[in-house]
């Protein structure tokens, strides 16, 4: 009989790397500690010295019913549209119903300038940049 070959943690009976994971509160843990270092960054640049404890229950409740809301509309234009995936267009749609925009990705916000040096030796072509029709 051969001997046993033992492979750092994949040993045979040996747990496996990473395992000691559990469930949903690492990822709870995870995202606890991305939103307290965020929240903290911005409030020190915003001037602040000390932040209570409880700040960050309050903004992570806040942050969770908003998206909340905007995944909500999201999910029912997708729903209308009879697709399974939420696609960027429901989101800016979802956006755009609330008020908000996103510069960059909605074409009534989007305005291409063109490079002055380029006009002039005409590489721009003759059409509107915004209208994405053409």
């Amino acid at each position: 009989m051969a001997a046993k070959r033992f492979y750092g943690a994949y040993a045979e009976g040996g747990g496996k790397k990473g395992s000691n994971v559990t469930g949903g509160n690492a990822v709870h843990r995870i995202i606890q500690k991305g939103i307290a270092r965020r929240h903290r960054r911005l409030a020190r640049r915003g001037g602040v010295k000390r932040i209570s404890g409880n700040i960050y229950d309050t903004v992570r409740s806040a942050i969770k019913t908003r998206l909340e809301k905007i995944l909500r509309e999201a999910i029912i234009r997708s729903e209308y549209c009879k697709r399974k995936t939420v696609t960027v267009q429901d989101v800016l749609h979802a956006l755009r119903h609330q008020g908000i925009p996103v510069y960059g990705f909605d074409p009534e916000t989007y305005t291409h300038q063109a490079h002055p040096s380029r006009a002039r030796l005409g590489l721009v072509p003759h059409h509107s940049y915004g209208d994405f029709d053409n």
